[in-house]
C-alpha cells in the first residue's frame, strides 16, 4: 500500500499528458506476478478516475470509532496531538513527520477505514464519474464543503471532500 501511495504521488509530478503516457507504459506490461498485476490495474483504474478532472491529493486517513474519547487518549499515547476537532464526534491528530492527518469520527463504522482525499470540486468529480465507480453516498454539504465516498472493485472505501465552504 505505501509503495502504491509512493508511485501515486510520483505521477502528480507530471503534466496530464506525461501521467497519460507514463500509466500507459505501465498497463502495456507484461506482469506474471498476480500482487504487481493487481497493482498496476489500480494505478490504471486511479488515472482513469482522474483523466481530465483534478487529481486526488491524500489528507487524512479515516478511522471509525466507537468512543472518541477513548480513541484520542489512544492515539494521543502513541505521541499524535489534536490538529481540529468539530464538536464531540469528529477529531483530527497530526503526526509527528508526516503531512497525513488520521482523522477518527464515531459515524460510518460499517465502511471501515480509508483514505480521504482532496479534489478540487466533489460535485465535478462525481458527474465524471458516477457511471465508472460505486459511489456508496452521493454528494451531500459537510462544513468545509462538499463530500462523497465510494468504493474500489474490492470493497475498499475511498472518501473525498473539497473546501467549497471555506472564505
Amino acid at each position: 500500500m505505501i509503495f502504491f501511495c509512493q508511485s501515486l504521488a510520483f505521477l502528480l509530478n507530471f503534466s496530464g499528458e506525461e501521467q497519460q503516457e507514463i500509466i500507459h507504459k505501465i498497463w502495456k506490461l507484461r506482469i506474471h506476478n498476480k500482487n504487481e498485476r493487481e497493482y498496476t490495474q489500480r494505478v490504471f483504474i486511479f488515472y482513469e478516475a482522474n483523466k481530465g478532472g483534478s487529481l486526488m491529493k491524500l489528507a487524512f486517513l479515516f478511522h471509525p470509532v466507537k468512543d472518541l474519547l477513548k480513541s484520542q487518549q489512544y492515539y494521543e499515547g502513541l505521541g499524535m496531538k489534536e490538529a481540529w476537532r468539530e464538536g464531540n464526534q469528529v477529531l483530527g491528530l497530526s503526526m509527528p513527520d508526516c503531512d497525513v492527518q488520521l482523522m477518527i469520527e464515531e459515524d460510518e463504522l460499517e465502511l471501515g477505514p480509508g483514505g480521504v482525499f482532496v479534489v478540487d470540486s466533489v460535485d465535478q468529480f462525481y458527474e465524471d464519474n458516477q457511471s465508472k465507480l460505486n459511489f456508496v453516498k452521493t454528494p451531500c454539504t459537510i462544513p468545509p464543503g462538499r463530500y462523497a465516498i465510494y468504493q474500489d472493485e474490492t470493497g475498499n472505501t475511498i472518501r473525498i471532500f473539497d473546501s467549497s465552504n471555506k472564505d
